[in-house]
């Protein structure tokens, strides 16, 4: 499953969104890519324990998100579990949900965090320049990576 993470709505924090909407039309048009039907494509506003659920139902999940701290274009790692307390169970980190599938679920799917890195985060603005050129790199190096290829990221 690819799970994109973002508010479109807020510049470069849409890129999660932006990129497996991507993704899910390019392999509509090319039936024939590797993945197949066997992708799941979802997309959140936020995180929520809910999610736990869904992340429950797959042998491999990859987030999506913009990063303001990735190294740029992107940053490819595990997602290791997070457990952890907060006055509210909206908007949790990848790595809580991920926490919650193993507790309420006890499953653990192999995951992986793709982070983009952006620039601009103001409401209502598009894509930044810098955001747009590491989208392009991101969509390339998860297209290889869903393919089987070995992808190569080159910061």
């Amino acid at each position: 499953m690819i799970c994109g993470v973002g508010n479109p709505g807020r510049g470069d924090d849409g890129i999660g969104p932006a990129l497996v909407s991507r993704l899910e039309k390019e392999r509509k048009a090319e039936p024939g890519l590797k993945a197949g039907s066997e992708l799941s494509v979802e997309i959140r506003l936020q995180l929520n324990v809910e999610d736990a659920l869904t992340f429950s139902q797959f042998d491999r999940v990859v987030v999506v998100d913009a990063s303001r701290s990735a190294e740029p274009p992107f940053s490819f790692t595990p997602l290791e579990s997070a457990p952890g307390v907060s006055f509210s169970t909206h908007a949790l980190s990848a790595g809580a949900v991920l926490a919650w599938c193993r507790t309420l679920y006890g499953k653990s799917p192999d995951a992986y965090i793709l982070a983009v890195r952006g620039a601009a985060w103001e409401l209502g603005e598009k894509l930044s320049r810098e955001a747009e050129e590491n989208f392009g790199r991101a969509l390339e190096f998860l297209k290889e990576y869903l393919e089987g290829r070995p992808p190569q990221i080159d910061n």
